[in-house]
């Protein structure tokens, strides 16, 4: 019986076709780890939050609504909460919040905080606004009693005579809680020029 003899350069073809079968195979699956599970990311893949910035208007109105957004650099994503002066963290705004300030409020300060969804890192970034006000309280200065000088000059047509007269007339300052109205006010100075205007003519 005859020996079967193989020469060796057949076995050397027939491990390398061996190893190039299993890196086709493994291939085919670079997304799966080992165990068959999805690998974790990598630190590279994870970044920030950074340059957390809000963007918005400097001086706000009252009542009227104003709108200000929030940016971050993240990879691969952030997430974004907000907060108004003392108030609670709102997480459901993402980033673009609309905020109304009240008559009472001359200012309003606003944070937003970036949170990387992968890493849990987190960044804030405040904004400080002025709310415009005003005008309150409005004041006149001045004597509450003035005193009006009313001229009258009457002339003969015939003789080219002349006469005049003048009459000071006090004007004591507006009382709401008084019920005399203006108008009343310049009924008696307009009867008391006419008076006077009579006697000078008579």
């Amino acid at each position: 019986m005859e020996n079967t003899f193989k020469p060796k350069q057949y076995g050397g073809h027939s491990n390398l076709s061996r190893l190039l079968l299993l890196l086709f195979l493994a291939g085919l699956q670079p997304g799966l780890s080992s165990d068959g599970e999805p690998p974790e990311p990598d630190d590279d893949n994870k970044a920030g939050p950074a340059n957390v910035s809000i963007t918005g208007p400097d001086l706000m109105t009252p009542s009227v609504s104003h709108t200000f957004s929030c940016h971050a650099y993240c990879r691969p994503s952030c997430s974004y909460a907000w907060k108004t002066d003392k108030g609670p963290w709102i997480g459901s705004q993402g980033n673009v919040i609309s905020i109304t300030p009240q008559e009472m409020d001359h200012s309003k300060m606003l944070i937003c905080e970036a949170t990387n969804s992968v890493s849990g890192l987190f960044d804030t970034a405040t904004r400080n606004m002025a709310v415009a006000y005003g005008p309150s309280e409005v004041h006149i200065k001045g004597p509450d009693v003035v005193e009006i000088a009313k001229k009258c000059e009457a002339q003969n047509t015939a003789s080219r005579r002349t006469a005049t007269t003048v009459k000071i007339v006090q004007v004591a300052g507006f009382d709401r809680n008084r019920s005399t109205r203006p108008e009343g006010t310049l009924a008696v100075l307009l009867l008391a020029f006419i008076i006077s205007s009579t006697f000078t003519l008579m």
